[in-house]
Order: structure tokens, then C-alpha cells, then sequence
């Protein structure tokens, strides 16, 4: 951050796969600095990253604890129904954590829903936000595993190969343009 003079109020992470495993670690363990998450493809909880543990012994996933990160911050967590290297057996018990952890008991905002996705927005306190979706999309790279990020291309040319894709064609949503948008509306939050 000091590096390239990065402005503290504006540090937001977001990761596919293990890059998104690595979003819930920051979130849990440097919550003071990051200001938002949005992991993709990961519950911060999947069994290729149980031996990754910080000196605190609270691993990447500390919802799972009870004692959550210490600066509560928004989160925009997505994951794949047909994901077989990131188990979506793990998405409900996550967005459960989290809500419990947050405190969220109200109902949720749908923001796009289809036989192809579901996308919801939790409201919780201090203006804190928790958006959840699952997506049916299957990928490129690994035919028929929901492991890939939803898009709107409708071709696998280039560097696309993770990208996530439907018999119908384009999928209902860009993962990439939802991420800054999420990004720019959940700023980090005054004294916190």
C-alpha cells in the first residue's frame, strides 16, 4: 500500500477460486484495512485450504469461529451449483455464518433471478451489505463444472477459458462489472 501510495479508504479485494479463498482470509484477519470482499468460486471454508492457518490458530474462514473479523465489512460471495472443485454443499452454512455473525435478520433483496441464477441482497446494520447468488453456468476449461465466472461472452477465444458459460449463450450477469459496481457503492465505512 505504501508502495504505490494506495488510498486507505478505498482497499477492496476480490479473487477467483483460491484467490477468493484469500479474500475471506484478508477480510478475517485485516479488516481494518480491506473495505469490502467479493470472493467467487470459494466459501473461504473448502477442504483444499484446511491447512492454511494465520498465527491466531483462526484459519481463513473466522465467521465459522464465532468471532468473525473485527471491523464488519460488505461482502459480495458467489458461487457455482455444479462446482465440483468448490463445494456449493458449503454456500448455505456460509451465508448462514455470516448473517449470524452480522447480525442480518431481516429478508433479503432479490437483485436478478432466473432457472440460471439466484442473486439476493442481506441489509444489516451500519449500512453493511451481504450479497449471495448462486449461479448454474458450467465452464470452458473444465466442461460441465461449474467452476468459472459468469460473463457476458459468448465465446471461449482468448484468455476466456474460466469463464463461465450456458446452452443459451451469455449468461445472465458479468461478474466483473458487478465487482467494481459493489466495490464503488459499499466504500469503507466512516470510523470503522
Amino acid at each position: 500500500m505504501e508502495a504505490f501510495n494506495v488510498a486507505r479508504n478505498k482497499v477492496h479485494v476480490t479473487g477467483f477460486s483460491q484467490g477468493a479463498f484469500a479474500s475471506w482470509s484478508m477480510l478475517c484477519h485485516a479488516s481494518d484495512i480491506v473495505c469490502s470482499i467479493a470472493p467467487l468460486a470459494s466459501s473461504g471454508q473448502d477442504n483444499w485450504g484446511s491447512g492454511y492457518r494465520q498465527a491466531d490458530g483462526k484459519g481463513s474462514f473466522c465467521f465459522k469461529t464465532g468471532s468473525g473479523p473485527t471491523h464488519k465489512r460488505s461482502i459480495m460471495y458467489h458461487s457455482g451449483k455444479h462446482d465440483a472443485l468448490a463445494s456449493f454443499n458449503l454456500f448455505s452454512p456460509t451465508v448462514n455464518y455470516v448473517k449470524d455473525d452480522y447480525g442480518i435478520t431481516s429478508g433479503p433483496t432479490t437483485l436478478g433471478s432466473s432457472s440460471w441464477h439466484n442473486w439476493k441482497r442481506f441489509d444489516g446494520p451500519h449500512g453493511i451489505r451481504f450479497e449471495k447468488a448462486w449461479y448454474k453456468y458450467t465452464g470452458w476449461l473444465l466442461a460441465g463444472v461449474g467452476h468459472c465466472f459468469p460473463n457476458k461472452r459468448t465465446s471461449s477465444s482468448g484468455s476466456g477459458f474460466h469463464m463461465c458459460h450456458t446452452t443459451l449463450g451469455a449468461n445472465h450477469y458479468d461478474w466483473g462489472v458487478s465487482v467494481i459496481k459493489f466495490f464503488q457503492s459499499n466504500p469503507c465505512q466512516p470510523g470503522a
